[in-house]
């Protein structure tokens, strides 16, 4: 039976987050490219570097989103976050701030309560424990990435059918798991884990 909830809240899910898109934004010079940006729930923000050394650092959040502050040099030349909460974010790079050296982007979308009550009777999908169940969605493979919430990655397996990932090197919290299709479909859902 838990089974049976766990692909059903998959499926459900994954029809809820199909249009989670990725966001470049480039560091040229002393300015991020777009400035601003309209984005939605779910949606990834990557930071891509060209030149010197700078960061994108978090001024203003929305309340119960992370922060984050990280490089962009020539050692660090990516960082991406999945945004998980609507908003604006502000953000700058701290050593050229005075330059006028920022950026925002608005996210709009659904809030984490919002999908909690569309998933409230699939209790057994969020929290999980030890194994998270994938089912097949659109296509019978590919690869399930999970990332924390300031989108690194914590885990990679390979998805072919009906498979179980086992989980539990990871801590317990809050994660956006991605299942990237063989068909080229990409889909996003956020979950919790939780060992009660």
């Amino acid at each position: 039976m838990k089974t049976l909830y766990l692909t059903t809240a998959l499926i459900l899910l994954t029809v809820l987050n199909s249009a989670a898109q990725k966001h470049t934004i480039t560091q040229t010079g002393f300015t991020f490219s777009p400035q601003n940006l309209t984005v939605g729930v779910g949606d990834t923000i990557l930071w891509q570097w060209t030149s010197g050394a700078h960061t994108t650092t978090s001024v203003s959040v929305p309340a119960g989103a992370e922060e984050w502050n990280s490089p962009l040099n020539n050692t660090s030349t990516q960082f991406q976050y999945i945004v998980t909460v609507p908003g604006t974010y502000q953000y700058v790079c701290v050593p050229h701030q005075s330059m006028g050296m920022n950026g925002s982007f608005t996210a709009e979308g659904t809030t984490g309560s919002e999908l909690q009550k569309t998933t409230a009777s699939f209790p057994a999908a969020s929290p999980f424990a030890g194994q998270l169940f994938i089912s097949p969605g659109t296509s019978n493979s590919g690869t399930a990435i999970m990332y924390n919430l300031t989108g690194t990655v914590c885990l990679k397996s390979t998805v072919k059918g009906y498979t179980f990932i086992d989980t539990e090197s990871l801590p317990d919290g809050i994660y956006v798991l991605e299942i990237r299709y063989t068909d080229g479909k990409t889909v996003r859902q956020k979950i919790v884990k939780r060992n009660d």
